[in-house]
């Protein structure tokens, strides 16, 4: 009873504290600046202000409607708080908020795992004090599967199975079941074939696991979904090859930059031994064996590619002893078996718009110490890395409300192919420079910087725009930057005009006055900027939109574990959190900022709603597919009398009933 009674003056003097502090006193403080005040007061014992203050941060996010990326944290701190003051009710309510955000966290960074694992462990303790000794137990085990070395969950596993056993004395837990427990022969789940292997659906739609090609090939769970998945791609991969071939600025910086290097290595009285990756449909094959390379290896991990590259190279009349084609991934070559001799050029097109995401960095090392030469040369040479932070949004479509969508900018790594047009881009800051990456000694760790980015124009900060200058060689260099940074491409006849068809074959190659300095200059000029048809700049949405105001310095953290790049605001206030659904279908962003698509729909239904109402006295839609609900709007504000929008998806039909 002296417990209970503690709890209720505890409870009560909450209540009067929280009723009794005005919204003004706290409302101009920071979120970060409360939750620094109630860790002083947990560190000095004194809980009553500890939970009275987090009181405070709780009622400013409600009334403000904020959130934190590390809520849970503060969720946590509260539970603590309770149970120090025997409030187990509601210490067991702030461990499940808290473990429900961790959770959520989990799938956006892994700092959130020691307070997952904190969790299970304040529920595991509020159950203990509420007598629930059962489900304490399995609390406290699940918490131990996390982290086995845990000494407080096993002494909280250890408490609960002593309440367990006290229990069983008195006669406890002897109740008898109304409905007894079927036997196991007779249930669904007992049968192989009813039970699943693996959970499919996650919270965000992402797998659980990750895994090495070996390991999925050499697992029998997921080995044939694997291959499945091979297979497809192989039939995808030519289509994809095509957009990257007719690439006419990539293409001519490319053959530029192999010509000169050739030539470069034959002037040294050396047999220009190439090593081209991703060989493609071979274009970059026969560039190099047209300019004089004694030997091409071109390595192809797709098959269809590979099959297309050997048949390239044999239809343009090059003799087999001078090339090599071989199917397999770039990190399992090996020396003698996949490549005769140590190359002394390396062709390693192995690219995507987020640079690191393909694997080139891992390829060029495992080259670099097993294949090449130690004076080879690498294209391309270098790499630099640019972001800006943005705000990438759409609010009006047609003079329509699309802004429900914006809530699904969200993807676990970058993605690339984001419209930036100017009705959805708005920089919020200059370009900053991030990293260079030398590929003739690339990183072998990861790396972690910050950056100070200074705003210069109110906006709503969500995510981050990233870019790449990649220089093939000392004069040519290309970028995957939007329109409007760099010098951009007005015409590519002065770049296209260096190359001419062969006399004997139909293989292109660069006249040798491409050499020149003047010729030189101005491929640089004209390839440094925009202008790439398949590539671009890549975009990494935020956790959620921030208010920034102009002038303000916010840091950015930038990482990289040598296959991926990455950007996160970590002190940061949010507006709202976005949904993380990766199942959700990204094209449709890009078809509603695309104007002239849309402009040429709303005419369309306006005058087919029109006609029927005119022939038929009424008109009734059917959108199937209906995405964003954009086309089902059109056609209710032609007219029509009734509108039915139809869609598989759950997350747009989510947004288009919000629409």
């Amino acid at each position: 009873m002296r417990i209970d009674d503690e709890s209720d003056q505890s409870r009560s003097k909450i209540v009067h504290a929280l009723a009794s502090t005005p919204d003004s006193s706290f409302k101009q403080e920071s979120l970060a600046s409360l939750n620094a005040e109630a860790v002083v007061h947990m560190q000095s014992s004194r809980y009553l202000d500890a939970i009275v203050t987090y009181g405070k941060l709780n009622r400013k996010l409600l009334k403000n409607n904020l959130t934190h990326s590390q809520l849970y944290a503060c969720y946590n701190n509260q539970a603590s708080a309770y149970l120090h003051l025997h409030l187990y009710e509601e210490a067991l309510q702030y461990a499940e908020f808290a473990r429900q955000l961790a959770e959520a966290a989990l799938k956006r960074t892994p700092k959130a795992f020691p307070s997952y694992v904190k969790s299970y462990l304040r529920k595991a303790n509020a159950l203990i004090g509420l007598e629930r000794y059962r489900e304490a137990s399995k609390m406290a085990e699940q918490g131990l599967k996390l982290d086995p070395f845990n000494l407080d969950l096993k002494r909280a596993s250890e408490e609960a199975t002593q309440g367990i056993l006290k229990d069983l004395l008195s006669g406890k837990g002897r109740e008898t079941l109304a409905l007894p427990n079927a036997e196991p022969t007779q249930r669904v789940t007992y049968h192989p074939h009813s039970a699943p292997l693996h959970k499919i659906k996650t919270d965000n739609m992402l797998p659980n696991k990750l895994l090495t090609p070996f390991q999925a090939e050499s697992d029998h769970h997921v080995r044939d979904t694997y291959n499945y998945m091979t297979v497809q791609t192989d039939v995808a991969m030519p289509k994809r090859q095509l957009k990257i071939v007719e690439d006419s600025v990539r293409q001519s910086a490319w053959a530029t930059a192999i010509k000169d290097s050739v030539i470069a290595i034959a002037a040294e009285d050396k047999d220009c031994r190439v090593l081209d990756l991703a060989a493609g449909a071979g274009l970059h094959a026969m560039i190099a064996l047209d300019a004089g390379a004694h030997h091409v290896t071109a390595v192809e991990r797709w098959l269809y590619l590979s099959l297309a590259c050997k048949e390239s190279l044999t239809t343009n009349g090059f003799a087999e002893d001078r090339f090599k084609v071989v199917y397999k991934r770039p990190t399992d070559l090996t020396l003698k078996q996949d490549v005769p001799i140590l190359c002394n050029l390396l062709l390693c097109d192995i690219l995507d718009e987020g640079l690191l995401a393909s694997g080139i960095i891992p390829t060029v090392q495992h080259c670099l110490n097993n294949l090449l030469t130690t004076d080879a040369r690498v294209i391309p040479a270098s790499a630099t890395v640019y972001a800006q932070a943005a705000e990438v949004r759409l609010t009006e479509v047609c003079s329509f409300d699309v802004s429900a969508v914006n809530r699904h900018r969200w993807h676990p790594g970058h993605t690339a192919g984001t419209p930036l047009a100017d009705n959805m881009f708005l920089p919020l800051s200059e370009p900053m420079e991030v990293w260079h990456f030398d590929m003739l000694s690339p990183p072998e760790e990861s790396d972690r910087r910050t950056l100070d980015v200074t705003f210069n124009r109110n906006g709503k900060l969500n995510a981050v725009v990233f870019w790449y200058e990649l220089r093939l060689t000392q004069d040519v260099i290309i970028s995957t930057g939007p329109v409007g940074i760099g010098s951009g491409v007005t015409s590519l006849a002065p770049v296209l005009q260096l190359f001419s068809k062969r006399d004997a074959g139909g293989a292109q190659q660069c006249h040798a006055s491409v050499g020149t300095s003047h010729h030189l200059s101005l491929l640089r000029t004209m390839l440094s900027g925009a202008g790439m048809t398949s590539l671009g700049p890549a975009v990494q949405y935020l956790a959620g939109e921030m208010l920034v105001e102009q002038g303000s310095v916010w840091p950015l953290l930038a990482s990289h574990n040598t296959v991926r790049l990455q950007f996160d605001i970590e002190q940061a206030e949010y507006l709202h959190l976005a949904k993380p659904d990766a199942t959700f279908p990204a094209m449709h962003f890009s078809m509603l900022a695309d104007q002239s698509r849309n402009h040429a729909y709303q005419a369309a239904i306006a005058r087919v709603v029109k006609k029927k109402k005119a022939s038929a006295g009424d008109a009734h839609v059917v959108d199937l597919g209906t995405g964003s609900g954009l086309l089902a709007m059109m056609a209710a504000t032609a007219g029509a009398d009734t509108v039915v929008a139809c869609d598989l998806h759950e997350s747009l039909c989510n947004v288009a009933r919000q629409v």
